[in-house]
């Protein structure tokens, strides 16, 4: 079983096409929620469970991922956060390491 914070999937994607920058999907046991009232309880609230979070480092530092570069609240599985990536970074020619 993975542990919170463990990398799990690397890869790199081009900033502007010039700057090498990294990606990482990371295990959390914990998906922040929004805080809205508005929202439903699912999204509102904290969830604890295991999680796959996309974390995409800065063109500014392109090769460290802090955890306060993690985006998004999360995904259930491997595969649906590497969709997520892969969708984000469509454009940006992402290529995976591991």
């Amino acid at each position: 079983m993975a542990k919170p914070g463990e990398i799990l999937k690397s890869g790199h994607w081009m900033y502007d096409g010039k700057v090498r920058c990294r990606v990482e999907i990371q295990f959390a046991v914990m998906r922040p929620g929004s805080g809205d009232y508005q929202d439903p309880p699912e999204w509102r609230d904290d969830q604890s469970g295991s999680w796959f979070v996309v974390s995409y480092s800065s063109p500014t530092d392109p090769d460290r991922c802090p955890q306060t570069w993690v985006a998004g609240q999360g995904r259930a599985s491997l595969e649906e956060a590497m969709a997520e990536a892969e969708a984000t970074l469509r454009n940006c020619n992402l290529k995976w390491d591991t």
